[in-house]
């Protein structure tokens, strides 16, 4: 399968929707349909639905992308509460950081395409975030209770994901977490270091994400994945 994305940074397409553009290229009289992700301002992804640029995978994440709009759209809707409001900006985040990393792809997957596939990974993770944002109900206040446990006697520490990107890794402050700890509602890396016990001798450390945006919100972090990217 090819990895070669297009990408067409420019004037916005007329649509009937501020979220979802169905545009013709026009190449030699003759393209295929391309699929636009609006992005700030002006600029634009617009991905082909079919010729020799085609990628399926960069169509998926596009259309998971847009459907990340239409139920964030539905949660701008809703009474602005407090929890309401939160879980907005979150998805928000979660959508623009999707767009960022599909546009990242974009423009390397003519270099590297082992760095398009990671960051259409990443791309996929945080549109798919976003809905499930979205979609949450609306939880019953800003600090939520958490159930979040490792393996058996890991030590947990927390940062919240703006942080973590934001700082160099020496410059991170971690927070120590217990099961029950109450976090305010967004999304968190968690360091999970082995415990004392013989039976986490062989275990690693390992990096997690976490969202926090129910009561409670619920999760068992298990060792299988490296440092957040």
């Amino acid at each position: 399968m090819r990895t070669v994305f297009a990408l067409i940074i420019g004037a916005a397409a007329l649509t009937t929707s501020p979220y979802i553009r169905l545009a013709m290229a026009h190449e030699a009289g003759e393209a295929p349909q391309v699929l636009t992700v609006p992005g700030n301002g002006d600029a634009e992804i617009r991905i082909p639905l079919g010729g020799p640029l085609y990628d399926a995978q960069a169509e998926g994440v596009a259309r998971a992308i847009l459907a990340s709009d239409r139920e964030i759209e539905v949660l701008r809707r809703r009474p602005a509460t407090e929890p309401n409001l939160a879980l907005l900006a979150l998805a928000r985040e979660l959508r623009a950081e999707s767009y960022r990393n599909l546009d990242l792809a974009v423009r390397v997957s003519k270099t590297s395409s082992g760095a398009a596939q990671d960051l259409v990974n990443l791309a996929r993770d945080t549109a798919g975030a976003a809905t499930v944002t979205a979609t949450a109900a609306a939880p019953p206040g800003l600090e939520l209770l958490t159930e979040i446990t490792g393996p058996v006697g890991a030590v947990l520490h927390y940062i919240a994901k703006g942080e973590y990107d934001s700082a160099e890794p020496a410059g991170r402050r971690w927070t120590s977490y217990a099961s029950g700890d109450r976090l305010r509602i967004g999304r968190y890396v968690f360091n999970v270091q082995p415990g004392q016990q013989p039976a986490a001798a062989a275990e690693t450390a390992f990096e997690e994400i976490v969202l926090v945006i129910a009561e409670p919100t619920k999760r068992s972090l298990q060792p299988m994945r490296g440092p957040v990217k």
